[in-house]
């Protein structure tokens, strides 16, 4: 049953983007390892007590608060890619539902963590199709232990400056 309602959450994410996205364009994959400086974000830096602990990739996954002692972290991701990126948690409790971000080319989140192993999938829509793809090949991430803020979206989709601004002022420590 568990399965099966994954395999119904998962055509309508599907869906749900396809119609969503209908301008993307096709992606180059990059290297990763911690957040990059652009041209629209000169002016503003990741932090640097951002490192590349407290996660793993796992199946393609990120895996965030895999550590051995895991603490509440918040992460910044970057799409590094040249299309747009889809970010899905899905939740192991029946009938929780997902917790989904879209992340346009060049474009950060922020994510507060206090799971344990809270796995985050990438979906890359390349007209007509979207698929799962490899998470460390179009969006990079970093770290930063936090006080428990619970686990959600803190800020989406948006240039640096303006994600830090949105973590700041709900007291993440960026």
């Amino acid at each position: 049953m568990k399965y099966f309602l994954g395999i119904i959450l998962f055509v309508y994410t599907l869906n749900v983007f396809a119609q969503a996205i209908k301008s993307a364009q096709d992606t180059v994959p990059a290297q990763i390892i911690k957040p990059t400086e652009t041209e629209a974000t000169k002016a503003v830096t990741v932090p640097q007590s951002c490192t590349n602990k407290g996660f793993t990739v796992d199946n393609k996954q990120f895996i965030f608060n895999s550590d051995e002692n895991p603490v509440p972290r918040i992460y910044i991701l970057h799409n590094i890619s040249q299309g747009i990126v889809m970010l899905s948690h899905v939740k192991s409790v029946i009938g929780a539902g997902a917790q989904q971000s879209k992340l346009d080319q060049d474009k950060w989140a922020i994510v507060s963590v206090n799971d344990n192993n809270f796995s985050l999938g990438c979906m890359l829509y390349k007209p007509p199709n979207i698929g799962y793809v490899d998470c460390p090949s179009v969006v990079s991430v970093c770290s930063i232990p936090s006080p428990s803020l619970g686990s959600f979206w803190i800020a989406e989709n948006d240039t640096l400056a303006n994600v830090l601004n949105k973590a700041r002022g709900r007291g993440a420590p960026v």
